[in-house]
């Protein structure tokens, strides 16, 4: 199906939206912004990528994340794990790619490890995210790996977060990251 054209009834339109992009769709239309409005919709309509994903990953994930970069996250910042382990670990793959957009890192996680978020998680990328050689001191992970709530196992509690579950590579058209 071609992008939706300025004549087209909103039942036309391709359903390939993420709820992001509408959210950001129906602001700019109530702001009367129509053309930024549809400029956004066509610019996702014609798009595979889908920048937000709405499952979590596991609380074994993060332990895995961790034990698997351990050297290389120890004492960083997420903004630095972020450019130094998830972008390069999930850039496109496509040979010759000219412009090549990655995707979430939980898109090449396995379903094992992906579920329906049971938390949120919000936090601050310019803080340590891991700290793994120090008995009393701890990171991010840390604080996940030891905080599983009573009656839950990391293997079902799954966890929502940036790092993990938006493509860090996409760019939106109005500045700065998806």
């Amino acid at each position: 199906m071609d992008p939706p054209t300025g004549g087209e009834k909103s039942h036309e339109r391709p359903a390939r939206t993420d709820r992001t992009t509408a959210e950001l769709v129906k602001v700019l239309n109530l702001d009367g912004r129509t053309q930024e409005a549809h400029d956004a919709e066509r610019a996702v309509a014609t798009t595979n990528e889908l920048a937000v994903s709405w499952e979590g990953v596991s609380i074994n994930m993060w332990r895995r994340f961790a034990e698997e970069n351990a050297n290389a996250i120890n004492f960083l910042s997420t903004d630095a794990v972020v450019e130094r382990i998830v972008k390069p670990s999930s850039v496109s793959q496509l040979l010759f790619d000219p412009a090549p957009k990655g995707r979430a890192l939980i898109e090449m996680t396995h379903a094992e490890f992906k579920g329906k978020p049971t938390f949120f998680l919000s936090h601050a990328w310019r803080q340590t995210f891991s700290v793994s050689d120090r008995p009393r001191r701890g990171g991010l992970v840390q604080a996940i790996l030891h905080a599983v709530p009573e009656g839950r196992t990391p293997e079902d509690t799954f966890i929502w977060a940036d790092i993990f579950c938006v493509n860090q590579h996409l760019r939106s058209p109005y500045g700065g990251l998806l």
